[in-house]
């Protein structure tokens, strides 16, 4: 459905079976379009059936992932589209870890199809999910506890935004070190303080000494690879990730969101600050998640 995440699986499925049978199709790149692998974007897949059908005449799966994304008013139509106008000898199977109207959603999908739809479901999860909350003045606690902490006209609704303070940035981190969390994924909804809160912690060192010697030699391998300028000894985001530190949005150069992707995936950043462009379906090795507000 996006490009960080068909970038990953690109770089996933390469390895596994050989890049001459993977291809990618997004906005920002086209590699291999004819490979008996193709992955591509939700808008790019639906432009392509309208355009150009009789390209998929041989083409026997079509794989939805992340299908629960056609609850976003803004791109649900375009997974619509993509299910409705798809060639109608083309399988259809969609992934999701989340869609809450399963039943509907298949029997929607059968109707339009004419097809008798098959719903694999799975309740049991694989990693348990702990959920801890931040309040002023209690710190960081278990969320059963935070909701008795919090004053009544939080609960109510009845509190305006700035008189509930930001959780600050130090004692998260703090917290997170301690507990050993890291990997972490920091989302911050705003690509100018994703950048911000990353270089708030440029005096922090995340990194063993053993991972601070290859990392500076991975980044320079890497952004030698992409023509690129972010060396491990600028002041700018390559020192911050030779300290394990990163940050992603959709303001950055795409190669330069593929190396801080590869270097976040091989365990290299610790830290990770991003926007929701990197929340959906990624297989990342994170231990924990945290949003800012």
């Amino acid at each position: 459905p996006i490009k960080a995440l068909s970038n990953q699986k690109f770089r996933d499925f390469s390895q596994s079976y050989g890049k001459e049978k993977v291809g990618i199709m997004t906005g920002d790149v086209t590699f291999n379009p004819s490979a008996p692998v193709l992955i591509m974007t939700t808008e790019i897949f639906r432009n392509a059936i309208l355009e150009e059908p009789e390209r998929f005449n041989n083409v026997v799966y079509l794989i939805l992932d992340e299908v629960h994304y056609m609850d976003d008013v803004e791109r649900g139509s375009v997974w619509e589209e993509s299910i409705i106008f798809s060639p109608i000898h083309i399988k259809i199977m969609c992934l999701s870890a989340t869609v809450p109207n399963v039943i509907e959603l298949s029997e929607w999908i059968g109707k339009i199809r004419n097809e008798k739809v098959q719903v694999v479901y799975e309740d049991k999860r694989p990693v348990p999910l702990k959920e801890m909350f931040f309040t002023n003045g209690k710190g960081i606690l278990p969320l059963n506890d935070a909701c008795k902490a919090l004053p009544k006209k939080i609960k109510l609704g009845s509190w305006r935004y700035n008189e509930f303070e930001r959780t600050p940035l130090s004692e998260v981190i703090s917290y997170l070190k301690t507990n050993q969390q890291f990997p972490a994924l920091y989302f911050v909804f705003s690509r100018k303080e994703c950048e911000a809160n990353a270089n708030r912690c440029h005096k922090s060192m995340l990194l063993t000494k053993e991972e601070q010697i290859y990392i500076d030699s991975r980044l320079r391998q890497l952004t030698k690879m992409y023509n690129l300028r972010c060396a491990p000894d600028d002041m700018g985001l390559g020192s911050l990730l030779c300290k394990g530190i990163g940050y992603h949005h959709a303001g950055m150069v795409p190669a330069l969101k593929e190396v801080v992707e590869i270097l976040f995936t091989e365990g290299l950043i610790k830290l990770l600050f991003a926007t929701e462009t990197f929340a959906l379906g990624i297989n990342m090795p994170a231990r924990s998640v945290v949003f800012s507000a």
